[in-house]
This record gives structure tokens, C-alpha cells and sequence, in this order.
């Protein structure tokens, strides 16, 4: 499942809207970056409710890719939380 997810991430585009779950929350947000190279993908999202941004995140090593997590930036101090794990990631 995890590379699956993960594939799927890398085929994301700015302007996507996205329903991110964990597993305990789910997330709609409108996809503003995204940033993919040999470790990992991360993609930037504006969540559709509430302030805080939200980044789907998974990384490679040896080919294979770990589970995708979901994480806020808090802001005043603008440090990235992990919300949890990427459970189901469907695209409008």
C-alpha cells in the first residue's frame, strides 16, 4: 500500500485537490508544490479549512519506499508536525 501511495504522489500537480487520510483525520486541500527527486517526493497543500499548511511526504531508500506521512506547519514557530500516516489519497 505504502508504494502505491507513494507513486501516487509523485503524480500529483499544483492545482490538484486533494483528500488526504490518516488515520484518525481526513484532509481536503488544494495542492500548491511539489518537489520529487531520488529520496522521496513532498507535495505542499492549502488545506480548505483552517490556516496551517499541510505536506504529504514520503521518501526512498534502496528502491523502496517508506509509508507516506501527513504534516502541519505550526505557525509562530513555523516547525513541521507529523500529523500521522497517509492511509488513502484520492484527487479531483
Amino acid at each position: 500500500m505504502s508504494d502505491a501511495l507513494a507513486r501516487a504522489l509523485t503524480r500529483v500537480s499544483p492545482g490538484d485537490r486533494a483528500h488526504a487520510t490518516t488515520d484518525s483525520e481526513r484532509y481536503t486541500a488544494v495542492v500548491t508544490t511539489t518537489t520529487h527527486d531520488d529520496a522521496g517526493v513532498r507535495v505542499a497543500a492549502v488545506p480548505e479549512t483552517g490556516d496551517e499548511w499541510l505536506e504529504l511526504r514520503a521518501t526512498r531508500t534502496a528502491d523502496e519506499w517508506a509509508q507516506p506521512t501527513v504534516h502541519r506547519l505550526q505557525h509562530p514557530e513555523d516547525d513541521w508536525t507529523e500529523l500521522g500516516r497517509l492511509v488513502t489519497l484520492d484527487l479531483e
